[in-house]
């Protein structure tokens, strides 16, 4: 069966990680000397800060390629840096515009992918909406998360690019 698949998906993907590229910028400008933070973690066992980033934008192109019908791509870098981790964002941010130009609407089947060691198979529509989107969105929540818990002054502002709150305000207060 095939499913319907607008490209307005593209768009959430750019804009987020753009949102994504400006939170790193401001990680690596408050973040301690001492302290390597793009290895910082929430927790022992999940991933460290520089693998939440590659693993958003490599989100973005596991939904994207197959809904494009274009061969998977992945613009990660062997080596973990601001440097690499920017530059992964910025080429994947450029890929995706890129298919923006190209036809709206695409005639998807299913997409295949491995939810850690479990394969998933959905239809294309609900892949990137019950799969490739809240995965997308929660690696780049724990950027945030690893970034507060860490001290650097990051807002939801600094998320989501919407929310604007003057320095030091709080709900609970």
């Amino acid at each position: 069966m095939n499913s319907v698949v607008s490209y307005c998906h593209l768009s959430i993907f750019t804009d987020y990680l753009s949102q994504l590229s400006h939170l790193l910028d401001k990680i690596e400008c408050n973040q301690r000397d001492d302290t390597n933070i793009l290895e910082a973690r929430l927790v022992a066992d999940m991933l460290p800060l520089g693998a939440q980033v590659e693993i958003a934008a490599s989100f973005a192109l596991r939904a994207s390629c197959p809904i494009a019908q274009v061969e998977m791509l992945s613009f990660a870098k062997s080596e973990r840096s601001f440097a690499s981790l920017q530059s992964q964002l910025q080429q994947t941010i450029g890929f995706l515009k890129e298919l923006m130009g190209k036809n709206t609407v695409q005639f998807v089947g299913e997409i295949s992918d491995m939810a850690g060691p479990v394969k998933v198979t959905m239809p294309a529509d609900e892949f990137l909406q019950r799969f490739a989107l809240p995965n997308f969105f929660f690696h780049i929540s724990m950027v945030y998360a690893i970034a507060r818990m860490r001290g650097i002054p990051v807002s939801k502002g600094d998320f989501d690019g919407i929310h604007q709150y003057a320095m030091g305000f709080s709900f609970e207060k």
